[in-house]
């Protein structure tokens, strides 16, 4: 049995270059620290999610790049629309409860749905509450509910979130 094996691999360097990065120190010592660390964190948390995520991000680092400045971006602009209703407590809005289905393909489908519901929890005014495990639509309460149709909805909610999930997992 192998301790650390190739898919193992990239979670170890995710980690070390962390490791480096959050301590500032090049030292030896604090390098050989921090691949011992790394190392003994993969051993015990060996999970395919967290080896097909650092598989993922350390091939595409372009793809997580773009998926980490649109979130960014998104949640800054959902922060100042729910101030909005914060500041107007007269204006009226729609809170609601929707199911929309998801598009996320069927490779890798549980760890695509996980990104996806967090990322829509992370953005301000919106929160994932379930996930439908027969049809993989995810129940996302809203704080203001805009459209009517289901493909507005989605386009509101969701915005290009899957797109981005689906190509970072290609």
């Amino acid at each position: 049995m192998k301790i650390i094996d190739k898919n193992n691999i990239f979670t170890v360097i995710l980690l070390y270059i962390t490791w480096i990065i959050m301590t500032g120190d090049f030292s030896l010592s604090s390098l050989v620290v921090g691949l011992t660390i790394s190392t003994i964190v993969v051993l015990i948390i060996n999970s395919s999610f967290t080896q097909l995520f650092s598989k993922k991000l350390i091939t595409k680092p372009w793809a997580f790049l773009w998926y980490a400045i649109y979130l960014s971006s998104q949640m800054f602009i959902a922060s100042y629309k729910v101030a909005y209703f914060v500041l107007h407590p007269k204006k009226n809005f729609r809170p609601a409860i929707v199911k929309i289905p998801t598009d996320l393909g069927k490779r890798n489908r549980l760890i695509k749905l996980t990104i996806l519901a967090n990322s829509i929890t992370l953005t301000p005014g919106t929160i994932t509450m379930d996930l439908d495990s027969e049809t993989h639509g995810l129940y996302i309460h809203c704080l203001d509910l805009k459209f009517e149709e289901d493909n507005k909805i989605k386009e509101m909610i969701f915005g290009k979130f899957e797109r981005i999930i689906r190509r970072m997992f290609k």
